[in-house]
């Protein structure tokens, strides 16, 4: 008796397994459906090249938190896995209201309009546009 409920039990359970395999509904939002933040939320970038100074890159995540909230990052040197140096990161709460998202961090402040982030820092200005990264394998399956 015993062994034919774990049969039965390994029966159903294969049938469980069967029926999580089918493919996912897609689901797709175009832009013009897609909520305000999203055209906030995302990656900005920005080369550097000073006169007196090397050039550097600057980068910058956005994270949407609902409720016209947004948490800033800034990264030194690229993003993380292209080039940040894993050490210098800053991090600022902002606020979305009247079309502009505005932060303040310890060194700097700044706004996001129109796909471009502007940080103000203490001697400079720095405008970093929103990139829009492309998959090297569209369409493919995953591994």
């Amino acid at each position: 008796m015993k062994r034919w409920c774990a049969v039965l039990s390994c029966l159903a359970y294969c049938g469980l397994l069967a029926c999580a395999a089918d493919e996912p509904v897609k689901v797709v939002i175009g832009p013009a459906k897609a909520k305000p933040q999203m055209k906030i939320e995302g990656e900005y970038k920005a080369r550097i090249t000073g006169v007196n100074a090397p050039p550097r890159t600057i980068a910058a995540q956005v994270v949407a938190r609902g409720n016209d909230q947004f948490v800033v990052s800034i990264f030194e040197g690229g993003f993380p896995g292209e080039g940040w140096d894993g050490k210098t990161k800053q991090e600022a709460t902002a606020k979305a209201e009247n079309g502009r998202v505005t932060f303040a961090g310890k060194a700097w402040s700044g706004t996001i309009a129109d796909g471009v982030l502007t940080l103000n820092e203490e001697k400079s200005t720095t405008q970093l546009k929103r990139i829009e990264r492309k998959s090297k394998t569209p369409g493919e399956k995953p591994r």
